[in-house]
């Protein structure tokens, strides 16, 4: 951090905008140290401040490199931003690739105190930065997929899925089916019932990827049982059709039912039609099996 010699120094580089200036410069004159005390000045420097971090990181994730080391030292210490040493890893990594003087220096002595989980979230963040400012910049674009690759093999999920997506399209990478599924099962295991819910409708629909009934289901299904309401409607609505699994309009009444209690209202318009349709026995067996879920069993026979 700079260190200023006089109150005249500090002025100087706060009146030029340096956020850390200005903070030092609200904190002296809200306690009267070495100047006046004058609590409005000194919040209002404070606000400033607080303003101009913001628009360091504006410009930084408009791929303006000095700002990009500033937010990377801010995240590093904990200057105007909760300390986070995955996000001073990526936009020291940004920083670096643009020639920024000391980014290097700085990406080499931080990679000394990350952890393996920290390094893999800082190379998926820079990759997702520079896949944004990349289109149309194929160099740039193929440093991204590097390092989609490289947080990948650090066990990132979120890049792993990443280049799963990217795989299933042929989107500035090559198209390929194998490598897309592989990618996304493996993401899919670590991230949560969303992903779940999202790589089983793909396989379901068979566009993206392979028409795959049994590994679709089985991803939804997880989805659902780990609460998920989109998974809990999308079974409630395969059962009430018979797509892709027997007609079971108890069961779909069941799985509405569960998505509807989550405040999802689809859920709760597609049971009260079905619900109005199902005999005495089918109401009935609602009952029952509907207390059979409460045990931890499956709403489908």
């Amino acid at each position: 951090m700079l260190r200023w010699t006089s109150f005249e120094e500090r002025k100087h580089a706060a009146d030029g905008g340096d956020p850390r200036a200005q903070f030092a410069l609200g904190l002296r004159y809200a306690t009267g140290e070495g100047v006046v005390q004058n609590l409005t000045e000194g919040m209002e420097w404070i606000r400033r401040s607080a303003e101009a971090a913001r628009l360091f990181l504006e410009a930084a994730r408009k791929d303006v490199g000095f700002a990009q080391m500033a937010v990377a030292r801010f995240f590093e210490t904990a200057t105007y931003f909760a300390r986070n040493l995955s996000r001073a890893y990526q936009w020291y990594s940004i920083a670096a690739r643009q020639g920024v003087p000391g980014a290097k220096r700085s990406l080499m002595r931080l990679d000394r105190v990350l952890t393996g989980d920290q390094r893999a979230e800082g190379e998926y963040l820079a990759a997702r930065h520079l896949e944004y400012v990349g289109e149309g910049f194929p160099a740039t674009m193929q440093h991204a997929i590097r390092l989609y690759q490289t947080a990948s093999a650090h066990g990132s999920a979120p890049a792993k899925w990443q280049l799963g997506i990217m795989h299933a399209h042929g989107f500035h990478i090559e198209r390929n089916v194998e490598k897309a599924v592989a990618s996304l099962t493996e993401a899919a295991v670590q991230l949560d019932a969303e992903a779940n819910c999202l790589l089983g409708k793909m396989l379901l629909e068979g566009d993206l990827l392979p028409y795959d009934t049994a590994k679709g289901l089985a991803l939804i299904r997880q989805a659902a049982r780990q609460g998920l309401p989109e998974a809990e409607y999308t079974l409630g609505s395969m059962f009430a059709a018979g797509r892709n699994v027997p007609k079971d309009v108890v069961a779909a009444c069941i799985y509405f039912e569960l998505a509807a209690s989550k405040g999802e209202t689809r859920a709760h318009e597609a049971m009260a039609t079905l619900k109005s349709s199902l005999s005495s026995d089918q109401q009935a067996e609602l009952r029952t099996r509907f207390a059979a879920i409460q045990r931890g069993e499956l709403p489908e026979r």
